[in-house]
């Protein structure tokens, strides 16, 4: 209701990183522009925290629908200095789609934190676009394995094509028939049961 919210816009201004992070949290359930705005207003708090809360819960409005549509810059975040906001921009811009998925999976496979590159491995096989397959193919050589398990299940499901996560295979396939498929005009697929 409407005192609930005027409470929690004052706690967006809390001393405490961990207050305001809470508040940016719950917004995130108020169709409210008023709310939609603070949020944006937080996503420069200096705290990690609070940031990353902001946009989980802006990424939160939007998936509710029925609320008054706000811009949100998450290629800007998927840049930022803690490795909290860069997850939940990862995470904002896959499901915004198009160009800001492209660009957030492609940087967060590069990541210096292991934990965005796994999250970025997973996430790509839900962005159909053909410039996901060379990231992904190299990240086949990411040093933590779960990483590189991932980027491989995330090709799988792009192309329906069971190589796993064998860099020599799908190297040789980005090289040959990889070079003009597109993953964008066939429906995701599920891993094929590989019979030797």
């Amino acid at each position: 209701d409407r005192d609930g919210r005027t409470g929690l816009l004052r706690l967006l201004g809390d001393k405490e990183a961990s207050v305001r992070a809470e508040a940016a949290r719950r917004l995130g359930a108020d169709p409210d522009a008023a709310a939609g705005a603070a949020l944006l207003h937080a996503l420069g708090d200096p705290d990690g925290l609070v940031r990353a809360r902001a946009l989980d819960a802006l990424d939160a409005r939007r998936k509710a629908g029925g609320v008054p549509p706000v811009e949100v810059p998450w290629r800007q975040f998927t840049r930022d200095k803690d490795a909290r906001v860069r997850l939940s921009a990862l995470e904002g811009s896959v499901v915004a789609g198009s160009e800001a998925a492209v660009f957030a999976v492609a940087h967060g496979l590069d990541d210096a934190v292991w934990s965005v590159r796994l999250v970025a491995a997973e996430l790509a096989g839900a962005v159909r676009d053909r410039r996901m397959l060379a990231p992904l193919v190299a990240a086949l050589t990411d040093p933590r394995e779960r990483a590189a398990a991932a980027a491989g299940r995330s090709l799988v499901r792009l192309t329906g094509i069971p190589f796993d996560a064998n860099v020599a295979r799908w190297n040789a396939w980005l090289a040959g028939d990889g070079a003009s498929f597109d993953p964008s005009t066939v429906e995701p697929r599920a891993p094929q049961a590989f019979g030797g």
